[in-house]
């Protein structure tokens, strides 16, 4: 599990691994025990997992003593800005950094490292979209070094995307780059020391992104596909898992796929971040072709057939039925097909907007009961009003004599209205 890996990226891995309280208590405390030794031995400590370390270690604070050296060099300044995850300031170093063309795509791989390690995968795919549109014709007299990191750049462009959960991208980005440089696949096969992230791993992600985003029904012609052969023969696992699915075989392709590729991914760093949604997905693509050929299928038979918790199955079916609007019901075992009539949506929607017509009409009648209401109360008030003002006038007339009434001639009345005009 970790015997490949050296340093830096051991001690990483070895906190990923104690974060899920993975393996035994005894194995947990000899990987403690070797990233705390490492991290003594470079001189420097501050590392945001050293209380980790500690707690699983069993070690007594007399060996846990921390340290935090100056750095002799650039290289040692560098190591320390990783250790202690401040990622900006090391990838400001490389920026920085006088560029040799002899190394130029070395640093360039560092520095997708360090995005990753900072879970940056945007600007990480920014970076490999630039290098990756230059020419390959350009890179045929580049050293060895070189030209091997040009490459991983690449692959670590399809990492990005897989962590990301987008599966279509990850394998139609790699088989890309496949058929411009076939170089890819010696990458693929050498002997690593101290890898960021394993050809295992890139493979892996290569494998479940294609098993997840080529339909069930285009298995066939993808494995026919131009240079597939040269893949297949460094990951016979896809072929195998893809014959499988082809022939059918579900419950032989899940047991690879719980037990060979689950317990990979559940110990990776980095193939864990796409693994559970690739798996829920995978598991709904079984359903869906069940689905298709069936009218009536038992919820046992499938988790049976699966290897898949009966609880689940059910639940994700339920959830595949409605967001994808199938017309399929599930009763207590049974999932069946739901026969409608062709009119039957149609007379459906004729209910809906005859209900919705009844309670508008409904509301409109209402309404205007209360509208006439108010109209015949205005009337009565309108009455009222009347009656008094006559009875007012009668009662004032009777009061007043012939000089009150002719008080102001018709002159003087223009004249004040005039003024007040």
């Amino acid at each position: 599990m970790l015997n490949n890996f050296q340093g830096l990226n051991r001690i990483e891995r070895i906190n990923y691994l104690l974060a899920l309280n993975h393996g035994t208590s005894e194995v947990r405390k000899q990987w403690a025990i070797q990233a705390i030794q490492y991290l003594q031995s470079v001189g420097f400590t501050s590392s945001p997992h050293w209380n980790r370390f500690v707690h699983n270690s069993g070690l007594p604070p007399t060996k846990c003593f921390q340290l935090k050296r100056h750095p002799a060099d650039e290289e040692e300044t560098f190591l320390q800005k990783v250790i202690s995850h401040k990622f900006t300031e090391a990838l400001f170093m490389l920026e920085s950094k006088e560029m040799d063309k002899v190394e130029h795509y070395q640093n360039a791989e560092k520095a997708i490292q360090l995005l990753i390690r900072s879970k940056d995968y945007k600007n990480a795919e920014d970076l490999e979209y630039r290098i990756r549109g230059r020419h390959p014709d350009l890179h045929k007299e580049l050293p060895e070094g070189e030209l091997s990191a040009y490459r991983r750049i690449h692959l670590l462009g399809c990492a990005c995307l897989f962590i990301e959960e987008k599966y279509f991208d990850c394998c139609h980005t790699f088989f890309n780059y496949l058929n411009r440089d076939l170089g890819v696949i010696e990458v693929l096969s050498e002997n690593q020391y101290d890898p960021f992230i394993s050809n295992e791993e890139i493979l892996l992600m290569v494998t479940i992104s294609v098993l997840v985003s080529i339909p069930l029904d285009n298995y066939d012609n993808f494995i026919y596909l131009e240079n597939m052969s040269y893949f297949f023969d460094i990951c016979p696992l896809l072929l195998k898992c893809l014959k499988l699915l082809i022939k059918t075989k579900f419950q032989s392709f899940f047991q690879i796929w719980h037990t060979v590729i689950n317990p990979k991914c559940q110990e990776s760093p980095f193939l864990h971040y796409g693994w559970s949604e690739a798996k829920s997905m995978m598991r709904s693509k079984i359903y869906f072709f069940y689905l298709r050929i069936s009218k009536r299928l038992e919820v046992s038979y499938l988790s049976n057939i699966l290897g898949i918790e009966e609880a689940l199955v059910r639940e994700e079916i339920a959830k595949l039925i409605y967001s994808a609007k199938l017309n399929f019901c599930i009763k207590d075992d049974i999932v069946f097909y739901k026969s409608s009539h062709v009119l039957a949506d149609a007379a459906e929607g004729i209910k809906r907007n005859k209900l919705l017509i009844d309670n508008l009409v409904t509301s409109e009648r209402s309404n205007n009961k209360t509208l006439r209401e108010e109209l015949e109360n205005i009337k009565s008030r309108l009455a009222d009003s009347t009656l008094l003002a006559n009875s007012l006038l009668t009662h004032s007339n009777e009061h007043m004599d012939f000089d009150e009434i002719t008080n102001f001639s018709d002159d003087e009345s223009l004249s004040l209205e005039y003024e007040n005009d």
